[in-house]
């Protein structure tokens, strides 16, 4: 019987070598309105007072990295040797849509990395009907290139091998007005309706907006459910049952935060007041009360005022240009 070595190497997941330093924040960008990127740390969210549509519009995200600080990377205590060339990359991932994507490598070797270097910029575009609910921004780092010299323990040496994350991951939100609703579709039974309101988080106000925490659940074996399917495609292109679906979803939405909060509700939905995390449930809702003037004061008026608004903003995507 015969076996494959596996050469052990060090990855960045294990921890990072001493002296490695990435102080880098991302920058969103778009060929559309400017994405209203609102947040820090560890979660951004996308659409914050803005035109910007997830549905509609790119997405570029950009960082900006000193060479002189990822020298640690290279030789004793790093993950390559000193004549290697290393793949810098920027990837999104987003279980909600199923969506992964690499963006365009830079290649980074030792001598790169002296304190009179220039700047790197790493990039990632994602393109318009690409992004729904939540996902994950990383930078990671691949070997490009052994390089000449004899093989050293604990080195990456295969080409191509995946060496880890060099920074992040964060969770990027898509906020407000932009959101795509969090749909998803499950086989329910064909003894149950066509859709239904699923809410399962703990806090409104920390919980991000994403499937994870609530849903509107599409039943496949629902024998309508072809009118709903393209609510998946852009917005312009939205079915006529599904907008009023949406409207009946949201309209639920904010009768859970209402019976949750009572006269709290106020203070979530006042933006001079807003006490909820940027991308959480509570936070996001406020933005779609905002975006669409949605008339909260009773369960009739929320209903109403999500028809209207949700039948405004289709009509002026449908527009032509």
């Amino acid at each position: 019987m015969s076996r494959t070595v596996i050469f052990p190497f060090r990855t960045l997941a294990a921890g990072f070598p001493n002296g490695l330093s990435v102080p880098t924040t991302p920058e969103f960008s778009s060929t559309g309105p400017d994405p209203g990127a609102n947040g820090e740390g560890s979660e951004f969210a996308l659409g914050h007072d803005s035109d910007w549509n997830a549905s509609l519009h790119d997405l570029t995200v950009q960082w900006t990295l000193k060479p002189s600080g990822l020298k640690a990377l290279f030789g004793a205590g790093g993950i390559a040797g000193e004549r290697a060339a290393l793949l810098l990359t920027a990837e999104w991932t987003s279980p909600e849509s199923g969506y992964r994507q690499l963006g365009e490598g830079v290649v980074l070797r030792l001598p790169d990395c002296s304190e009179r270097s220039a700047p790197l910029t790493v990039s990632l575009t994602l393109g318009g009907g690409t992004l729904r609910g939540s996902g994950s921004l990383s930078l990671q780092v691949y070997l490009e290139r052994r390089g000449p010299g004899s093989m050293r323990a604990g080195l990456a040496s295969a080409q191509g091998s995946r060496l880890g994350t060099l920074w992040g991951p964060v969770t990027v939100v898509i906020d407000a007005d932009s959101s795509l609703f969090p749909v998803v579709e499950e086989d329910l039974g064909a003894g149950r309706p066509l859709w239904e309101f699923r809410g399962n988080w703990t806090d409104a106000l920390s919980d991000p907006f994403s499937s994870d925490y609530l849903a509107l659940v599409m039943n496949t074996s629902h024998p309508d459910i072809a009118a709903l399917r393209d609510a998946q495609a852009p917005a312009a292109r939205i079915t006529p049952l599904m907008k009023q679906v949406l409207a009946c979803w949201l309209a639920q939405l904010v009768e859970q935060i209402v019976e949750e909060h009572g006269e709290g509700f106020n203070r979530i939905t006042g933006d001079e007041h807003c006490i909820s995390e940027p991308g959480s449930i509570a936070h996001t809702l406020a933005r779609l009360v905002s975006a669409g003037s949605i008339d909260t004061e009773s369960p009739l008026t929320r209903l109403q005022s999500a028809q209207l608004w949700l039948d405004r903003l289709t009509r002026t995507q449908e527009a032509p240009a």
